[in-house]
């Protein structure tokens, strides 16, 4: 899973808060959504986050998409930023899950791996907005592990990639998904999918500013 436009909020606003913390974005972007138990509710005072920060590749293809948070009031604060764009990554996340579902994959074994995978606040945040449960793999560097699957069935170590997946990725315990959280989440998505059609030819008329 990438954090790339959570990163890009902490860079871009965090350091006049939290200079000392910056270099380490995940556990700032953990602790300013609530991964340290503050309390901090779902979908905080109805602020949606759209994550198209350099356009957008699935489910729409669109180079003029750009970023935006629908929604926002002066009873917003740095917080409820980055929730929501936590929140706003996951659903772009979920956008793709459906495509699968649509053409009939049914994703019901999910594995996380990367930065974004080592908060446990994502970790459940993502099985709230799937509404399926989610296991974190014995690996935090995905991308490479998955090199050295497809080197050693290059080198005759495995037989096949399904093979050396049985035998290098073991799964860890289940985060299941907050029934509650997940029927809001639901709702939610729903009004997240709607702004994108609404703002496309905006955005192109923008680029040609």
């Amino acid at each position: 899973m990438s954090p790339a436009p959570l990163y890009f909020f902490v860079t871009a606003i965090a350091p006049y808060r939290y200079p000392e913390i910056v270099p380490h974005r995940p556990l700032l972007a953990a602790h300013l959504a609530g991964d340290r138990g503050e309390g901090f509710g779902l979908l905080r005072e109805g602020l949606v986050f759209l994550p198209y920060l350099n356009g957008e590749r699935t489910p729409h293809p669109d180079p003029f998409a750009r970023g935006a948070f629908f929604g926002l009031s002066a009873r917003h604060g740095l917080n409820e930023l980055c929730r929501a764009v936590m929140e706003g990554v996951s659903f772009g996340l979920r956008d793709s899950l459906e495509i699968l579902d649509n053409m009939g994959v049914k994703a019901d074994k999910m594995l996380l791996t990367g930065g974004g995978a080592k908060s446990a606040f994502w970790r459940q945040l993502l099985a709230d907005v799937y509404a399926r449960p989610l296991s974190l793999i014995n690996s935090p560097e995905g991308p490479a592990l998955g090199v050295a699957i497809l080197a050693g069935v290059g080198a005759g170590v495995y037989q096949s990639v399904e093979s050396a997946c049985d035998a290098l990725v073991r799964p860890g315990d289940a985060i299941r998904p907050d029934t509650g959280k997940a029927a809001v989440y639901q709702r939610f998505h729903r009004l997240y999918q709607q702004l994108y059609p609404a703002l496309k030819q905006s955005w192109q008329e923008l680029a040609r500013l």
